[in-house]
């Protein structure tokens, strides 16, 4: 399987054409799309889909960060999504 490491590069390069232009860089969300890459291999998680799993990501998200701007699940929500649907992918998992 895929590296969050091996993948990262290919990952910001397509992050920044799509949300580049919008003011919303790669390195504003990239903790937000590494947790939703390694929370979707979490065994807990398996064999669930992102509606399933979404309100308890925002939980996990609101304890591991300090309260801001930049990290407001509904700024990094999208991220998430982004490395989970990946993850899930590359894992054969329903996204």
């Amino acid at each position: 399987m895929q590296t969050w490491e091996s993948q990262e590069a290919q990952w910001q390069q397509e992050w920044e054409q799509r949300y580049g232009p919008m003011g919303i860089h790669w390195d504003e969300v990239r903790a937000a799309h590494r947790f939703g890459w390694y929370a979707a291999q979490r065994p807990e998680f398996q064999g669930k889909t992102w509606a399933e799993v979404s309100a308890d990501l925002r939980r996990h998200w609101s304890l591991l960060t300090e309260a801001s701007e930049e990290t407001a699940w509904d700024y990094v929500q999208e991220a998430v999504r982004d490395g989970w649907r990946r993850a899930r992918e590359a894992l054969g998992q329903p996204v």
